[in-house]
Parts: structure tokens; sequence; C-alpha cells
């Protein structure tokens, strides 16, 4: 079974919780530093998550340096549901007895979230996994995620563990959204659909 995890900070935290008692949740993403934590979301997307904030919260400077149980009351906190986001990778679950095995991918396949996967096996019975997501509606603070044009590799199995070999880029610029894959007599073809672009087509390897 293949499944994938898609992330955007090296390491996060999420506080839930009404925070301002008007009926609706509200989730404060927050990393921390040292054993404090501090929301991601610039002043004014917290304002206007949470306009009752508005009066504490003035100066763009003094909120730079607010932790976020500085900003909200420790029995507030205590009453939050508190999420540790502790795997942050595209990742392999292998099925293993009904147990699943977790396999990290190759470092690469992580520069930017995984949107789809496909998998097939080439006529030298290598089974291939090919990957391609890229995402561009991001906050200006974090830049987009552009760095994937698209990954192609080999699932090796030797004495049940598992190997990934021959990586290597297809070179697909664009968002990446879904892949797949047409066979005739001669060849594969890739067909890849990209986000407000024309699908594309690319030959694979038998």
């Amino acid at each position: 079974m293949v499944s994938n995890y898609f992330g955007f900070y090296a390491v996060g935290w999420f506080y839930i919780n009404d925070f301002d008692k008007n009926g609706s949740y509200e989730q404060i993403l927050c990393y921390k530093l040292k054993n404090s934590f501090y929301p991601i979301l610039d002043k004014d997307e917290l304002i206007n998550q949470i306009p009752t904030l508005k009066k504490q919260l003035f100066y763009y400077e003094d909120y730079s340096n607010l932790s976020i149980d500085n900003i909200f009351n420790e029995k507030l906190l205590k009453e939050s549901i508190i999420l540790d986001l502790k795997i942050l990778e595209s990742a392999i679950y292998i099925n293993n007895n009904q147990k699943f095995e977790k396999k990290s991918l190759p470092s690469e396949i992580n520069y930017s979230p995984v949107f789809d996967i496909v998998s097939y096996d080439s006529n030298n019975k290598k089974t291939n996994l090919i990957m391609g997501g890229n995402q561009y509606l991001v906050k200006p603070q974090f830049g987009r995620y552009d760095a994937s044009k698209g990954w192609i590799f080999n699932i090796k199995k030797t004495n049940d563990k598992i190997n990934f070999k021959n990586l290597r880029s297809l070179n697909i610029e664009g968002q990446i959204r879904k892949f797949g894959i047409i066979k005739t007599a001669n060849k594969k073809l890739l067909i890849t659909a990209i986000n407000n672009e024309e699908f594309k087509f690319f030959k694979i390897d038998n």
C-alpha cells in the first residue's frame, strides 16, 4: 500500500480551541523555539482569525516576541487540543502481515509536497514509482513550493528490505496534480495533469 503525507513546516504544533468564545473553533499552528511556542501566522492573520485580539496585539514588534502563552491565558491553553506534528514528509507504508511499516523516501522527494503517485512494472520486472506535486498558492512569507519537477525511481526488495534505486527527475514544470499511464504495444506514455495548464505526455521506459 502506498500513502503519502506532505507538510510545509520543519516541525509544528496545532493549538485548537474556541479562543474567542464565538462558537467556532480556531486552530493556531506554532513552531517551537527553545521551550516556547510561537504562532506561525503573522499579526494581521491572527487578528483576522480572532478579532478579539486586536486591542491586545497593537504593535508588530511586540507581537514578534510573543509566544502563545503570552497571548492566551493558561486556563484557555490547558483546555485546548494540542496536536504535535511529528511526520511531515512523503513516505511509503508497506503492509507487512497486517502491520504497516514506514519507509522514508529519498530526500529529493520532499523538495515540495506530493499530490499524486502512480506505480507500474517495467518489462525487466522492476517496480517503478512516479511522484509529483508542487504548490504555488502559498503565503508570501514562506515562498511557493516549486522545487519538484516530478520523480521516477525503482523499488528493490532484497531479503525483506526495501530500497529505492535510480532516482531521476522527469523535468515536468508546473503544479502536478494527477498522473496516468497509457500502455501500447511498443511503449508506455505518462499523462500528466497540471493545474491551469494543458495535459503533458512523456514516454517512459518499458
